[in-house]
């Protein structure tokens, strides 16, 4: 199985270089970065952005596009740090799930061949956040249903689709996404709200999950507490 990942560094506040550090050696990895004096590994594979306004989505969809397809598993990762009060914790949270142990989630891709897209529970003072705000998904997913439509599907989000990565970062089967890789778009058609909900929905037959790895390592870095995951795939 050929393995990559995809890192999008926006900030030099950020452990994401030493954790790349620990990703297996047989995993490729590519790097977007805004930040031209980012320390990044001798092993990655650099693209220096000079369109500082590139976010991570548009870094994964555009500028990945000539790589993603050759892989069998890919992850994306950003270092931007949530405006929320929590969101340093939050994207640490993403980090160490998704990072912190890579042969973990390997072998539940390995295990599950219907498995297309696999990210981390919800963050639990963004699931308060949003109850507390009442946020409503639906102007989101009417936006992502024009999304799809431009990309083959019928372009309609049932409500079991509903699910996504908060953050945006997870990883997935190429295969499943592949309508995302080559499709003609422009930075501006990549609404991140709106594009989570199409990522999502846009799977061709393969299955979203939440999971997060029992070995996270970097779970603790800034967060007060964390419940223990099930050892299951999150329904």
């Amino acid at each position: 199985m050929r393995i990559g990942v995809h890192a999008h560094l926006e900030t030099t506040d950020t452990l994401l270089p030493q954790i790349l550090e620990t990703i297996p050696a047989d995993v490729d990895i590519h790097v977007t970065s805004v930040v031209n004096d980012m320390p990044v590994l001798q092993r990655a594979h650099v693209d220096w952005l000079q369109d500082k306004d590139v976010d991570d989505v548009a870094a994964l969809f555009l500028y990945m596009r000539p790589y993603v397809m050759g892989y069998d598993l890919f992850c994306h990762v950003h270092d931007r740090i949530f405006v929320h009060s929590f969101g340093r914790g939050w994207r640490d949270y993403l980090l160490a799930g998704l990072l912190g142990d890579v042969a973990d989630i390997v072998s539940l891709f390995e295990e599950y061949p219907s498995l297309g897209c696999l990210f981390p529970p919800i963050y639990p003072e963004l699931k308060v956040f949003m109850e507390d705000a009442g946020i409503d998904p639906m102007p989101e997913i009417e936006a992502a249903e024009k999304f799809l439509a431009r990309m083959g599907p019928n372009g309609k989000i049932s409500r079991s689709e509903i699910f996504y990565s908060p953050g945006h970062m997870f990883w997935f089967r190429p295969k499943a996404l592949r309508q995302m890789f080559s499709t003609p778009m422009k930075s501006e058609d990549l609404d991140s709200a709106s594009c989570l909900h199409a990522i999502v929905a846009v799977r061709n037959g393969y299955e979203a999950k939440s999971y997060l790895p029992d070995k996270a390592k970097y779970v603790k870095w800034y967060m007060h507490e964390i419940v223990k995951p099930d050892t299951e795939l999150l329904q």
